[in-house]
């Protein structure tokens, strides 16, 4: 699993990725509220919103950190945010396809990404 400094988590699965956020930003934020996912089939460059979260007390429009093509969001999310409060890391938001796949490089190992949460 790689990381963003954005509070996102990204598990590569060959040229397939699942994104979520990490449970440092739901533990700081809050509990999760609701997520406003793109539809699948959408093509997000990287750096566009991919994903809006609604936590107790603010709103967070992520960023892509992959040139992606949405195959799927967790539709378990639409109805109850309640697995995403419980492990945010065991929980994906979406599912895609990855389009850049030198872009993975950026991301971070959870040493890095330790690092800037401290």
């Amino acid at each position: 699993m790689k990381y963003t400094e954005e509070n996102l988590w990204v598990k590569q699965r060959g040229s397939k990725a699942e994104i979520g956020i990490t449970n440092y930003i739901r533990d700081d934020l809050g509990e999760v509220v609701m997520v406003e996912m793109p539809e699948a089939g959408e093509e997000i460059l990287k750096g566009e919103t991919i994903f809006t979260v609604e936590f107790a007390d603010s709103v967070i429009d992520f960023k892509c950190p992959l040139h992606v093509n949405v195959i799927k969001f967790n539709e378990d999310l639409e109805e109850d945010t309640c697995l995403i409060n419980e492990d945010s890391e065991s929980t994906y938001v979406l599912k895609c396809e990855i389009l850049d796949s030198d872009e993975l490089d950026e991301l971070l190992s959870l040493k890095e990404y330790k690092e800037i949460c401290n």
